[in-house]
């Protein structure tokens, strides 16, 4: 999605997660680059698990998310959440235009 369509800018994050890929039963590690309450920048290196949805948990907090994937390149995605984090909103800004 590009930052013209997006409802929020993006500030830069530093947060680490995990995304689960149910097939395996498996947890990845990643990295999330950019966060809003509603959506997520995210560095993973192993883009070819990824499908139309995932399940992230978002650390250190521990907060499992579900989200569809709005976007893909050779090593990161963009990821729009099911249901906004409330924890994150006071954090969330327009994008300039």
């Amino acid at each position: 999605m590009s930052s013209e369509l997006r409802r929020l800018a993006r500030p830069r994050a530093l947060k680490f997660g995990q995304i689960f890929h149910a097939p395996n039963g498996t947890y990845y590690d990643c990295r999330l680059c950019d966060l809003t309450s509603t959506g997520a920048k995210i560095r993973f290196d192993k883009i070819n698990l990824i499908g139309d949805t995932i399940e992230l948990l978002i650390k250190p907090e521990n907060i499992k998310v579900l989200g569809r994937v709005a976007w893909r390149s050779a090593e990161f995605f963009g990821v729009e959440f099911d249901r906004p984090l409330n924890w994150l909103k006071k954090h969330d800004t327009k994008p300039a235009r």
